[in-house]
């Protein structure tokens, strides 16, 4: 027996070497078109200098024209973008900062895997203590709110994430959802419906959950507010039609951060298809209550003049069969949402809700984005005519 054991290991070590051995000379033939690529470069640098003068305010400014304008003049700036890139996606399986590589492909964004565990407890408090005051705020003013607390897609699809993920990360969610419950919110837990779907939950090169995803949270949703709201649901019924879809072609929100040329990234990241039904209105009755879905980019986000592609308002109005308000924006947190959406019940411009209905990732609970990077992704709430919460 023991014999036979070590010709399996034998006959492993021999069908596992030559894949490893490809590996190594497809490595070094990528660090060798680099260095010729970093050659060529270096001939070129001259040229690259020779540009009108400017003053530039420190070094990384100047640095970035030098760069910009070296690559300007190579004549090999395609050719060496691709090899580059090629060798950071497939050899080093790595992209550019902000996106992680899983197994098959699968994309995370680095806020799936906060790097400082003081820092990441330090906001998940903070954001905890953020949505007492919220909700408070809408309790006064004689309205309730029912959380959506979404899980992590690395949570989800655990096989796929490229890292280990360390034990105060991995209880996140059962402690978000206890705590939550302590201070007296009422939460509905995501989780086990997301997970039943497994990979059909989130999309693949995309931070967000599938239409699947959204359909499976909103009849979650539907079902807690019969049970403990009922007087919000059920009041204009509406007819959702899967026959005729409208079928929309999704590039995904980290392709952008795959270092390959478009040919290549659309073979390996090909865009995903999301089949939209139709749901509308089976009557002109207007629903008496107010009730407002606030949230993230699940809910609220626009490109171009696609507003929320997996329709989780839709489908919720389907699923609840009663009239909804969207206010959420695509902000990169859960503060400037509903600072932005509450700004305008204070001044006057909106009713405050009956119900709020809040989707809140578990990612932002422990990631804090920087300032001017939450300025510069934009806001639906940026005039006050562009708040319709529609």
């Amino acid at each position: 027996m023991r014999g036979d054991a070590n010709m399996h290991e034998t006959i492993k070590s021999d069908q596992t070497a030559p894949l490893t051995l490809l590996k190594r000379v497809e490595a070094w033939l990528f660090i060798a078109l680099i260095a010729l690529s970093a050659v060529i470069g270096g001939l070129y640098a001259p040229r690259a200098v020779q540009v009108e003068e400017q003053i530039y305010d420190g070094w990384i400014p100047w640095r970035t024209a030098l760069q910009d304008r070296l690559t300007e003049v190579l004549p090999h700036r395609e050719f060496a973008k691709a090899t580059l890139g090629r060798f950071q996606v497939e050899v080093l399986g790595q992209g550019r900062e902000g996106v992680l590589i899983g197994a098959e492909g699968v994309l995370y964004t680095n806020q799936d895997l906060p790097v400082f565990r003081k820092e990441a407890l330090a906001q998940e408090g903070q954001t905890l203590a953020f949505l007492v005051e919220a909700a408070g705020k809408v309790e006064a003013a004689g309205g309730q709110v029912v959380f959506l607390l979404l899980p992590d897609k690395r949570r989800v699809l655990p096989e796929t994430f490229p890292h280990r993920v360390p034990a105060w990360l991995t209880t996140r969610y059962q402690r978000l959802l206890t705590q939550m419950q302590a201070d007296g919110l009422e939460v509905v837990a995501a989780l086990g419906r997301l997970q039943a779907l497994g990979r059909d939950a989130f999309m693949r090169a995309d931070t967000h959950w599938t239409l699947a995803g959204a359909d499976a949270s909103a009849q979650l949703l539907a079902d807690h507010i019969r049970a403990f709201h009922p007087q919000f649901a059920d009041s204009v019924p509406y007819v959702r039609d899967d026959e005729d879809l409208d079928v929309l072609l999704w590039e995904g929100d980290m392709r952008s951060f795959i270092p390959l040329p478009d040919a290549q990234l659309e073979r390996a990241y090909p865009r995903e298809e999301i089949a939209q039904p139709f749901v509308f209105p089976d009557s002109d009755d207007v629903s008496r209550a107010n009730l407002v879905v606030m949230g993230t980019s699940y809910t609220g986000f626009q490109k171009g003049t696609v507003v929320d592609p997996w329709m989780f308002s839709d489908l919720l109005r389907a699923a609840l069969g009663t009239d909804l308000s969207t206010c959420s924006d695509w902000g990169e947190d859960l503060e400037e949402p509903f600072n932005s959406y509450w700004s305008r019940v204070v001044q006057g411009d909106l009713p405050a809700p009956d119900l709020m209905i809040w989707e809140v990732p578990e990612r932002f609970f422990g990631y804090q984005v920087p300032a001017e990077e939450v300025a510069s992704s934009g806001s639906l709430f940026e005039k006050p005519t562009d708040v319709n919460c529609g």
